[in-house]
């Protein structure tokens, strides 16, 4: 049997009408509605805008997911599938919704998302010339201090440069490649290496008047001896430990909340603080951004060419 065509607009109308008071036989009859259609709407089997209720994420939830990788893809940080994947898995974590242990989502999850939300699409990115290139970077550049003009006027922080950190992370590899030497021809050099390639990282953030923060060490492994981590290095370092030695957003969290804020001066009720970091995956979740809210923080990424005109 055909379904009854109906106008969306007088769904809405209809459902207006239930919740001031008319029942729903009524307000199908007078908008011309399927009494089945506007109940479950009314029962909030389905939202008013026909989005089923079992989904994963509410329409509001979903709907900071698609501003924020609107957002960055408009900054020179455009998502891939994975990564996108990767940001609805973290956000499902940190809301309960999923546990730590479980598989990321399937891309059945992402296409459905996908086709939810038709003013997102995946295309794939243009090769330019050495020529455009530089002029495609001369533009990202331009947008993104315009984007921090934007924050730093906002939040008056033009003359407090003890308010604004640059934040970093880099990997080490604890395995080298031993070089040449000059020895006896009847010995053979040997270098002691480690049994197989692995990867330390540190996090280091410092503000604008120099002041840096001790750094933060992410060493391979599940268990680990923090005062042996610890040995060596400068004080007030902290340690913590991934199964292979990079970061993650979990990581990066803890780092912020438990390290970052003990060695910064920063009332919340104050002047915001700003933190300028890369794009890097394990920097960015919307978790990330509602912890930023809530210790009046801004963050503000930079794309990979503003780092290349960095270090020029």
């Amino acid at each position: 049997m055909k379904k009854k065509q109906y106008d969306p607009n007088a769904l809405k109308y209809a459902y207006d009408a239930v919740q001031n008071g008319m029942s729903v036989y009524k307000a199908a009859k007078n908008y011309g509605i399927p009494e089945s259609t506007l109940r479950d709407r009314t029962l909030g089997l389905v939202s008013v805008d026909g989005r089923c209720s079992n989904y994963l994420f509410d329409e509001g939830t979903e709907k900071k997911m698609v501003d924020h990788i609107a957002h960055m893809a408009s900054i020179g940080y455009g998502y891939s599938r994975i990564d996108v994947i990767y940001l609805a898995t973290d956000l499902a974590v940190f809301m309960g919704k999923r546990k730590p242990q479980e598989d990321s989502l399937s891309n059945k999850w992402y296409y459905s998302f996908m086709k939810r939300w038709p003013n997102l699409t995946i295309s794939k990115q243009q090769k330019l010339s050495m020529q455009r290139a530089r002029c495609a970077s001369k533009e990202t550049l331009s947008n993104y201090y315009k984007e921090l003009g934007t924050i730093m006027t906002k939040n008056n922080l033009h003359e407090q440069p003890h308010k604004i950190f640059n934040m970093d992370e880099s990997a080490l590899q604890t395995e080298h490649s031993p070089g040449k030497i000059v020895h006896d021809i009847v010995v053979k050099p040997q270098s002691v290496t480690s049994p197989r390639s692995s990867n330390v990282t540190i996090i280091g953030a410092g503000n604008a008047i120099g002041n840096a923060v001790p750094p933060y060490y992410v060493f391979p492994g599940v268990k680990f001896d923090r005062a042996l981590l610890l040995d060596g290095t400068p004080p007030g370092s902290d340690v913590q430990c991934s199964k292979s030695g990079w970061s993650n957003s979990d990581i990066f969290k803890t780092y912020l909340e438990k390290h970052f804020l003990k060695y910064i001066s920063h009332d919340i009720s104050g002047t915001p603080l700003l933190i300028l970091f890369d794009g890097h995956r394990s920097h960015v979740s919307l978790t990330l951004q509602d912890w930023a809210e809530s210790k009046n923080t801004s963050f503000s990424y930079f794309h990979h060419t503003v780092a290349t005109f960095y270090s020029h």
